[in-house]
């Protein structure tokens, strides 16, 4: 798998932030309930696309959060505010059913991670979902891992 740096200013996120069973579980939350709908109108234009992994606590809960790109605090929203980072950008393309976003966090895990050749930061990762449609069972997914 191919992967770039990229280098980027810091940068903030507004959006729904939750602890959830499955990983990414954030998103069928808001889907359900609205507040995807309502992100959309608030976002004024930027698209609601970022997902943010904080990480998983020792019961594999994952501590995540559906968001949009801001310059500053947006009322009844999250808010996270990223340092200015070299950042490991991959993208996932492909089929759904096929896994393709899994096996590209095993790259960069079993690949880059647990093999040292990139020493992740202590802030959440990215995956940016450009597209996902289950219909046509097809994806592509920018995921960033800020490095050291």
């Amino acid at each position: 798998m191919k992967y770039r740096v990229v280098a980027k200013e810091a940068f903030s996120v507004a959006g729904v932030r939750t602890v959830t069973e499955q990983p990414g579980g954030v998103w069928d939350i808001i889907k359900k309930d609205g507040r995807m709908q309502q992100m959309q109108r608030d976002a004024q234009g930027q698209p609601v696309t970022l997902g943010l992994c904080f990480g998983f606590d020792g019961t594999g809960r994952n501590d995540n959060m559906v968001g949009f790109v801001v310059a500053e605090e947006v009322p009844g929203y999250a808010f996270y505010t990223f340092p200015p980072s070299d950042w490991v950008v991959l993208k996932a393309e492909g089929k759904i059913s096929d896994g393709v976003l899994y096996k590209s966090w095993q790259y960069i895990h079993g690949e880059l991670i647990d093999r040292q050749v990139i020493c992740q930061r202590e802030v959440p990762t990215i995956e940016d979902y450009q597209v996902w449609n289950e219909e046509s069972d097809y994806c592509r997914v920018e995921i960033g891992v800020a490095v050291v």
